[in-house]
């Protein structure tokens, strides 16, 4: 059903695919707290980044992708191995318990960083990205002073470690995706 929206190329589709990345990102994250109460959360990232590495190379070789520059492999690997890492701090926390407050936290300081590197790299944003903002923020102050009781504090600082270095790497795929999207992401698996 989704293909066929994209296809159709309206509006539709947006909705489709924004749907599509909502449940496969919750539930991985999900999936991804749960394991890391099993085994390590660093293993868990591991065999999950090698599957999808394989994948991604056989899609970028198989469809003759053009190399990306140097630069744009070198932010791409970084902003995947601190992805990594936070990943990793992510499925931690999760496993601490918490998962609403963390992954709010968590999400609040992912749209941070770069809303705080566009003020720096291109000036104020727009209204409406300032007013999204301010209810982020506010969001997060209503779950945090309804539901801190009994959330350990290390979950909180693991969430916002992880909020800064999702942030970062999002600002590091940015930089990346100038030589193609598919091979941002690649560089970042490798």
């Amino acid at each position: 059903m989704g293909l066929a929206l994209w296809a159709a190329g309206g509006s539709a589709a947006s909705v489709a695919w924004g749907l599509a990345a909502a449940v496969t990102w919750g539930g991985s994250d999900f999936t991804g707290g749960l394991g890391a109460r099993r085994g390590p959360a660093l293993l868990l990232v591991t065999v999950g980044h090698s599957v999808t590495l394989l994948l991604l190379l056989g899609i970028c070789f198989f469809s003759h992708l053009p190399y990306p520059h140097r630069a744009e492999f070198l932010a791409g690997a970084i902003g995947g191995l601190e992805g990594s890492l936070a990943l990793a701090a992510f499925y931690r926390a999760l496993a601490m318990g918490a998962m609403g407050l963390t992954a709010a936290l968590t999400g609040l300081f992912t749209a941070l960083v770069p809303v705080l590197y566009g003020f720096w790299s291109e000036g104020m944003p727009a209204p409406m990205a300032l007013a999204g903002l301010l209810l982020g923020l506010l969001a997060i102050w209503l779950i945090a002073h309804s539901s801190s009781r009994g959330t350990p504090p290390a979950a909180l600082w693991l969430g916002a470690i992880s909020g800064v270095g999702f942030g970062v790497q999002l600002i590091l795929f940015k930089v990346a995706s100038s030589g193609g999207v598919v091979w941002a992401v690649t560089s970042a698996r490798i």
